[in-house]
């Protein structure tokens, strides 16, 4: 979908840039800094990754990024994935002094990579709405693990550096790309924001709010002229979809297929049949 080819692209380049200033920079990749280096370095690329996961939630939201927000993305990234990376970088190098048969060493690695995108996929976890935190870390694993193959794989055909820009590149397209499918395919109830001919958002619904308003936090930006700072807010309450209208100071249930118009915007609620209850 549009959403899930934003995360990709968001992904790749968020990694693909980051991996290049660490090359320009000449960083060591915890060949000779162990642990530490490791660290480092996974924090740096998982830092790229869901600052370009982050950009591309916005632009697709149609949002204005907040400073705030990517302070608070950097906060989280960076310590998620220096983490996983010191993690990965102890457990390859138990695997190496063992001395396990190559094909063992390769899945260690891919696992190692898993680890990467688990950072990612808690990091952007906080900032998707309605995202479970556990699916996200999974995602982002399964993205790390399927990027990172592909990164090993890329070493013996390139030289060495362009290896290391294009595999990190790839990794971050495909956690990017893992995240988003795996959230569009197990959520239970969406919008569908249509805002004019061929152009469509979807935002996730939940226990947390999604708010249509024009304040700089609302999930669904309406125009600041015509439209208060919190004009509506949805969230799923005991099965079922309920918005609470503050023009009209309303609460109404919402089943599958309403209609929401406000301006020139118009809104359809999406319910999964055997999740949330699809009737009034």
């Amino acid at each position: 979908t549009r959403k899930t080819l934003f995360y990709a692209i968001g992904g790749g380049i968020g990694a693909g840039v980051l991996e290049v200033l660490t090359e320009l920079l000449r960083f060591d990749y915890g060949v000779s800094n162990g642990v530490v280096g490791a660290a480092i370095w996974f924090g740096l690329i998982v830092l790229g990754i869901s600052i370009g996961l982050v950009a591309a939630q916005h632009i697709y939201l149609r949002q204005t990024p907040r400073i705030e927000s990517l302070l608070k993305a950097i906060g989280i990234c960076l310590l998620s994935g220096a983490i996983a990376g010191g993690v990965a970088q102890f457990v390859f190098s138990v695997a190496q002094s063992v001395g396990f048969a190559q094909f063992v060493v390769i899945i260690i690695q891919a696992f190692c990579w898993g680890l990467a995108g688990l950072g990612a996929g808690l990091g952007v976890s906080f900032f998707v709405p309605n995202y479970p935190r556990g699916r996200a870390i999974l995602a982002g694993f399964v993205g790390g693990a399927i990027g990172g193959v592909v990164f090993l794989s890329l070493g013996g055909f390139l030289p060495e550096g362009a290896a290391r820009v294009i595999g990190i590149a790839i990794l971050g397209l495909a956690i990017g790309l893992t995240v988003s499918a795996v959230e569009e395919m197990l959520r239970e109830a969406w919008l569908t924001v249509i805002w004019g001919k061929n152009e469509t958002t979807s935002v996730a619904l939940g226990e947390h709010p999604v708010i249509l308003g024009s304040a700089s936090e609302a999930t669904v930006r309406l125009p600041r002229s015509k439209f208060p700072l919190v004009t509506a807010v949805l969230t799923v309450q005991n099965g079922k979809v309920m918005m609470d209208n503050k023009l009209s100071n309303q609460t109404v249930a919402l089943p599958n297929g309403s209609k929401i118009n406000i301006g020139k915007i118009s809104i359809i609620i999406n319910t999964r049949k055997g999740g949330i209850d699809r009737r009034a």
